[in-house]
């Protein structure tokens, strides 16, 4: 989940009923697992043909359990980074799906989701007042979320330069200062485990981020051509690139219009998601 990105967003259209899977817990009981189907934020556009979601929609995935719950309270996954990938791995119900290999935004939809299945869809969080700069307190409700990303807008990417590369499944974008073009793709799980673990990329955030997603320049494809360039980067054109990839990359997005009781003060906020988001009280 992000925090803090500004982007349109869409209503999503109403979840398909959940159905039932044949998982049968044991043979003496009749209860069975129940699943959902989960809308994907990248409508599959972006996954390679021989992906199981290429051009999927959708993803089915099932209701956590107590097993689930053992994986995110395990201490040594959590500090292994890898609890999330653990979890994903146990609920997502087509097991040819290499979690790794799903998009950042399709896994942020999947978590919310279990969450509020799990759970329920009251998400309770906090803000500071950006009036008054006192705490406020509010509930939301999960089922609200929406889907946003102007990556079908042709307005939008016309007036930014950018094509989209149908075999390669990603974007070509013409940066303004040094006018070359870059090849850039989207970010997976496997990007947000790397950049949890490793501190030196967290100290050097900028390029490791252009290092994540940019995969081409001028075409050429070649590592040490490709990080060269970003090294090299125009200012203009690093902060183009990172601003024009969060307004068209698809994500999930979570707002609430917060009032503040002390004050006042409206403001349409980002939800903040926390690490109580899987531990209600």
């Amino acid at each position: 989940m992000r925090n803090n990105r500004k982007r349109t967003g869409k209503p999503m259209a109403e979840p398909a009923p959940a159905p039932v899977t044949q998982m049968s817990v044991h043979p003496s009981l009749s209860y069975v697992i129940p699943t959902e189907f989960v809308d994907l934020p990248s409508q599959g556009i972006f996954y390679p043909e021989d992906h199981p979601l290429h051009n999927k929609d959708c993803i089915e995935i099932k209701y956590m359990t107590a097993k689930e719950e053992d994986i995110l309270s395990s201490q040594s996954m959590l500090e292994k980074g890898v609890a999330i990938k653990r979890l994903l791995e146990s609920i997502v119900v087509d097991q040819e799906v290499d979690v790794d290999t799903l998009l950042t935004c399709d896994v942020d939809a999947i978590l919310i989701s279990a969450r509020a299945s799990a759970y329920g869809s009251e998400y309770k969080a906090s803000v500071i007042c950006s009036n008054c700069f006192e705490t406020v307190n509010f509930s939301y409700n999960l089922n609200n979320k929406t889907h946003g990303g102007l990556f079908q807008d042709k307005k939008f990417l016309k007036e930014n330069n950018i094509e989209f590369d149908q075999e390669k499944r990603r974007f070509n974008i013409v940066l303004p200062s040094s006018k070359l073009k870059v090849g850039v793709r989207l970010l997976s799980n496997s990007d947000d485990e790397k950049y949890q673990l490793s501190e030196a990329q967290k100290n050097n955030s900028i390029t490791f981020t252009l290092s994540s997603i940019v995969v081409s320049v001028q075409d050429l494809e070649e590592q040490d051509v490709v990080q060269s360039f970003i090294n090299a980067m125009p200012a203009q054109d690093s902060r183009f690139l990172r601003n024009t990839y969060l307004k068209l990359a698809p994500l999930v997005q979570l707002t609430h219009l917060v009032k503040c009781g002390n004050c006042g003060h409206e403001d349409r906020r980002e939800v903040p998601l926390n690490a109580g988001f899987f531990w209600p009280e």
